[in-house]
């Protein structure tokens, strides 16, 4: 079936001040959505969520961290327009890459929101999908951020992340001097390298590293999803999930999450 390219209704509340939100036509499996908007910066557009049946399945600080995902993805980025990639296109064949297409057959309710800085001009925004035929909800990627801290330099252990699902990637945002990171899973650990050398394998897994930006834990660099982190099969969990951290020094830093789940899952 051809693609669609559809402009969406209208997004309510576009003022600054305003938590704008965009409701999703549904009848139809959503590729991607792309904003287009002026009179705001990526920056200014705080708390970005995509909500699905009430519950919030993506969630970013902002704009300019998802544009940051789609960057490290090297995803094409494109000032005045913010894109909602649920078809993922770094994966490796067809079927991979349509896994995680949000189909709204048997979906309430979808929405985006965000709020607009009080500071902005005078935002407009407008919003455009990329539709395929109507689908049931299936396997989705939810963005899940975690703040996070540590009060000296040094190792900081993080073992209270969410024990679910496959995870596809780990993302510490905010802070560019954490020098190493290991994931242990019960007792076993499944990826130690230092940042420089967890950029050199993303770089030549054509990915774009966050760099100052942050770091990076990446389960899926052979663009295969199939590889992701296994924390719960069916109704069985790992017993014990943990990140260490080795940070130069003190600061605040958020963990953003990529789990592949169903809809019923985190």
């Amino acid at each position: 079936m051809s693609r669609k390219l559809k402009q969406l209704p209208s997004l309510s509340n576009v003022a600054a001040g305003s938590t704008a939100t965009l409701e999703v036509p549904l009848g139809h499996t959503y590729d991607r959505i792309t904003l287009e908007y002026a009179g705001v910066t990526p920056a200014q557009m705080k708390n970005v969520q995509v909500v699905i049946n009430g519950k919030v399945v993506w969630q970013f600080k902002n704009a300019e961290r998802l544009n940051q995902i789609n960057t490290y993805y090297k995803r094409p980025v494109t000032a005045g327009f913010l894109d909602f990639h649920f078809v993922r296109p770094e994966f490796d064949n067809i079927d991979f890459r349509r896994l995680f297409a949000i189909g709204t057959a048997d979906v309430a309710t979808f929405s985006i929101k965000f709020d607009i800085d009080a500071a902005a001009s005078a935002p407009v925004v407008k919003a455009h999908a990329v539709q395929s035929l109507n689908a049931p909800l299936g396997l989705i990627t939810k963005y899940k951020e975690f703040p996070a801290s540590t009060a000296t330099s040094g190792e900081k252990e993080i073992d209270n992340l969410p024990k679910q699902a496959r995870i596809g990637a780990i993302h510490l945002f905010g802070k560019s001097d954490i020098s190493r990171a290991e994931v242990e899973v019960d007792s076993y650990k499944q990826y130690e390298a230092s940042k420089a050398l967890g950029e050199k394998l993303q770089s030549d897994a054509n990915r774009t590293p966050l760099d100052t930006n942050g770091t990076s834990i990446d389960f899926v660099r052979e663009g295969n999803p199939m590889n992701a982190l296994v924390l719960r099969a069916g109704k069985v969990s790992v017993q014990d999930f943990r990140l260490r951290l080795t940070c130069d020094t003190a600061g605040s830093f958020d963990i953003v999450t990529e789990y592949y789940d169903q809809f019923a899952g985190i």
